[in-house]
């Protein structure tokens, strides 16, 4: 799930 794009972390972090 893209969890990390609703955490407004930045793609890069949050997909890692």
């Amino acid at each position: 799930t893209a969890a990390w794009a609703t955490s407004g972390q930045g793609s890069a972090d949050g997909q890692q």
